[in-house]
């Protein structure tokens, strides 16, 4: 009779123990369908913002576009229309800086980040006065985000 007691006590014990490691595995389950959410969220919100400096840009209403236009001519800016467009160089930056740590945590992969594309915008857009807003911004980044920044599209 006292075998079947310790037997009772095992078995009630093992159950208990597997309900556990059930309970991570579920977790672990759960874990990782929250990841790919947030992975998912994440892009959508690269891309919105994407979307939002190119609105910038090709809605007639903030007149940015024309800004870019008048500044790749080589014409002279007014005070206001250098602002505005250092202000959307500098956005620019800052997203770069921004995909650029999802980048080095592992969000995202090279391919999404996309950074050849930069180099285009860097050289071909406006490249004096990105350059320049390069150089202010740079000196406050973090290191990291500068050598990326160098090596992959400043000095390409």
């Amino acid at each position: 009779m006292k075998i079947n007691k310790i037997d009772l006590g095992q078995a009630v014990q093992i159950l208990a123990n597997l309900g556990v490691i059930a309970g991570i595995v579920f977790l672990g389950l759960e874990l990782q369908t929250n990841n790919e959410l947030l992975d998912s969220q994440s892009r959508q919100a690269r891309v919105n913002g994407a979307r939002q400096l190119n609105a910038a840009i090709y809605n007639g209403e903030t007149g940015l576009g024309d800004i870019v236009v008048k500044a790749k001519s080589g014409a002279q800016l007014t005070a206001e229309e250098a602002i505005r467009l250092d202000r959307y160089l500098s956005s620019v930056l800052l997203d770069w800086e921004f995909w650029y740590w999802d980048y080095a945590d592992g969000v995202l992969n090279e391919q999404e980040l996309r950074y050849r594309g930069w180099s285009r915008l860097y050289y071909d857009v406006l490249p004096p006065r990105i350059a320049e807003i390069w150089e202010t911004m740079r000196a406050g980044s973090d290191p990291t985000f500068v050598e990326f920044m160098e090596e992959n599209v400043v000095n390409r």
